[in-house]
């Protein structure tokens, strides 16, 4: 019986094991045998790093795109949960150089933003490079606007010649273009100095993304109108929010131990993740917002604030309220940090 027959066969013990049957089998030649086992073994969902990156190596050399992209998708969430920048760089360049496939606008805005935090802004201006020459008019908004706060960072010289057309994009409201443009005004500034370092960028800004489970951007209610909620962020950008675009509303309370307690009001623009990474949440809390401003007929802020959240619901019609039912100081679930209260937001829905 020969080796291939004796692996296809049995189980390998230990993925040691496995991984160095694979290496026999590649070391004398036979890469396509090597290759079928692997691609039963990462068939399992549970399949083990090791083996994912042996049949990602593989698949790139014989030119599997279908196989080799799924392999690539698995290994790309785990390098952005991981904060592995040039993990994640070089499996993106693999894919568009050597399969020439793209993950989705929202992964490669995961990507740039770890490249600029590990300060390798020359790669996050590769990928934003090439989303900045694929934006079309079915990306998500949301998505644009963010490409274009990245690419002000990292290659203000290409978000510069992207504008006119990031502008010509018919799903931009009135906000969302005042936004990009302000990111292209930043862009100008910096187009003829030195590129800044990422630690001197939004440094607070990424620290509360990185401390978040969910692609969290904690915005001031600005005001409430017809079509959506006007908000701003504490550097004065600001952003609509449509109605048809939130998918879950989440009330809760948070009572830290040794701070003053606030509400959280957090309005989900995904039902499920993306590539597994962050859900895209605006986030209103108490400290940020005076509802009466909002609801002057409220009986007080705690009522004001359920009524805004009530509100939105009413006229959001895709989405769901947590807690369901009447909204009130009974019902409202309480959570001993933020981090505790994401957690449990995060497992349930």
């Amino acid at each position: 019986m020969n080796l291939f027959s004796r692996l296809t066969q049995s189980t390998p013990q230990t993925t040691q094991e496995f991984l160095e049957q694979i290496e026999e089998l590649t070391r004398t030649g036979r890469d396509a045998q090597a290759y079928e086992l692997l691609c039963k073994a990462v068939a399992k969902a549970d399949c083990e790093f090791d083996i994912l990156e042996a049949h990602w190596n593989l698949a790139k050399k014989q030119k599997d795109v279908e196989l080799g992209f799924q392999t690539a998708s698995r290994l790309l969430r785990r390098y952005i949960s991981k904060q592995d920048a040039r993990r994640a760089f070089l499996c993106w360049h693999d894919c568009v150089e050597k399969l020439r496939k793209r993950f989705p606008l929202m992964a490669e805005l995961k990507i740039t933003e770890i490249l600029i935090k590990a300060n390798m802004l020359d790669e996050a201006g590769h990928v934003v490079g090439l989303a900045l020459k694929h934006v079309n008019a079915s990306d998500v908004p949301l998505h644009l606007q963010k490409l274009a706060q990245l690419a002000a960072k990292s290659a203000p010289n290409l978000l510069l010649e992207s504008v006119p057309h990031l502008l010509s994009l018919p799903q931009l409201s009135p906000v969302e273009r005042e936004a990009i443009q302000s990111y292209a005004a930043r862009a100008m500034r910096n187009q003829h100095g030195t590129q800044i370092e990422a630690s001197e960028y939004d440094e607070e800004e990424l620290d509360e993304e990185s401390e978040s489970l969910f692609d969290t951007s904690n915005v001031r209610l600005e005001s409430v109108v017809a079509w959506g909620l006007n908000t701003s962020t504490g550097i004065g950008e600001r952003r609509l929010i449509s109605y048809d675009e939130i998918r879950l509303i989440v009330v809760a309370g948070i009572r830290p131990e040794k701070e003053k307690p606030y509400l959280v009001l957090d309005l989900f623009l995904d039902d499920e993740n993306v590539m597994n990474t962050e859900r895209r949440v605006f986030r209103v809390d108490s400290t940020k917002l005076n509802p009466l401003h909002i609801i002057p007929s409220a009986k007080n802020q705690l009522d004001g604030f359920f009524a805004i959240a009530m509100d939105i619901q009413k006229n959001a019609p895709r989405a769901v309220m947590i807690p369901i039912g009447e909204l009130t100081p009974q019902t409202l679930p309480v959570f001993p940090s933020i981090q505790e209260y994401e957690a449990a937001v995060n497992s349930k829905y």
